[in-house]
């Protein structure tokens, strides 16, 4: 064995479309359409507060996408929240961003949160950061689905759920949850759908995942579609123990940031093998990762296998994501930065090389 970088580090123990896309339910659904309410209040609706301006459902309603674009057209931040449980939001025309400063767009369920295809989320005027997050309550009743695009202009993307009941974390000064997105009955059976293209061009892009419902992926599901991630500078950080689908093409991150790899819960569900086939300009994963591929990992500016502490709890300490199972290394690496594996144990059987 070589190591080729001297910028490598190891941590052991001590130290260191699958066809399930869900179905339909009897939740009490939010839509944001074409066709929905105006104002500041309707059947089931109300607005209050100025920035964050917050949009709140306690029952099935349908609510105008010109009344969320018109505050973030003028530089305010939307809450978009389902109180209902089970309560679902379904994002059922594009939502565009196309004036003001910078905004911060969150939608959150008690149950699944579900972008639509070709309804997409998009800035042209200031950065927009966005934030999906279902099961708010922790009550296990959905997750999210992502099929729309999200185009940031240079803002951040979260994508989760809770842990705990309206429990939440702080991330790149954002409000999130403080767990993964989960399969459902009734709803995604897959834990996070992410079937569309996410461009941020600059902006850090988080997708966490846990545990699929009856047969569902038990991490981020893929339609095959040949999707693309991609980041510009910010960071790719992926919590989850699967990259897993359907069809014939993986899903393509790409970023000249730091990309991290974590599993949910602190342990992958078996050892995770770094054992990709290499492309002209990308690396492609096989198992359980066949639907997870790397795009030039040799201009990244850093690479950790195995721990994430980027969100953090009130008292802005660090909670620290990390991993307790094997992480082999069978085929080389060339990152642009830093390597950082944690785990336990670590089997180094390949070259790691920094350019």
């Amino acid at each position: 064995m070589h190591i080729l970088s001297s910028s490598f580090k190891l941590f052991g123990l001590s130290f260191l479309f699958i066809a399930f896309f869900g179905t339909t339910s009897n939740a009490q659904t939010l839509s944001i359409s074409s066709n929905g309410q105006t104002g500041t209040s309707g059947t089931n609706w109300s607005t209050t507060g100025s920035n964050p301006v917050i949009i709140t459902a306690t029952n099935t309603t349908d609510i105008n996408t010109s009344v969320i674009e018109g505050y973030l057209n003028q530089g305010l931040s939307v809450e978009i929240r389902n109180t209902a449980s089970p309560g679902k939001i379904q994002i059922e025309a594009p939502i565009t961003k196309s004036a003001g400063g910078d905004a911060t767009l969150t939608i959150r369920a008690n149950g699944r949160v579900f972008v639509w295809n070709s309804d997409h989320i998009t800035s042209t005027s200031g950065k927009l950061n966005v934030v999906l997050w279902s099961d708010y309550n922790n009550d296990g009743d959905g997750g999210v689905s992502l099929t729309g695009n999200i185009i940031t202009n240079g803002g951040h993307v979260w994508l989760g759920g809770s842990s705990s009941n309206g429990g939440s974390y702080t991330w790149n000064g954002l409000t999130v949850g403080d767990g993964p997105s989960v399969g459902a009955s009734g709803a995604n059976f897959n834990a996070l759908d992410l079937y569309s293209n996410v461009t941020t061009s600059g902006g850090d892009f988080l997708a966490w995942a846990g545990d699929g419902f009856s047969g569902g992926v038990d991490g981020i599901a893929s339609d095959g579609a040949g999707d693309v991630v991609n980041t510009g500078s910010g960071d790719i950080i992926l919590i989850t123990d699967r990259v897993d689908g359907d069809c014939s093409t993986a899903i393509f991150f790409e970023t000249k940031g730091h990309f991290y790899l974590v599993p949910n819960d602190d342990a992958f569900k078996e050892t995770f093998d770094w054992n990709p086939t290499v492309r002209t300009d990308y690396i492609d994963f096989e198992g359980n990762w066949n639907y997870m591929a790397i795009r030039n990992p040799e201009l990244h500016i850093g690479l950790t296998l195995g721990r994430y502490d980027g969100m953090t709890i009130s008292a802005g300490t660090p909670v620290v994501q990390g991993n307790t199972s094997g992480v082999t290394i069978t085929k080389p690496i060339t990152t642009g930065g830093l390597m950082t594996i944690y785990g336990a144990p670590i089997a180094i059987n390949a070259n790691i090389c920094r350019t």
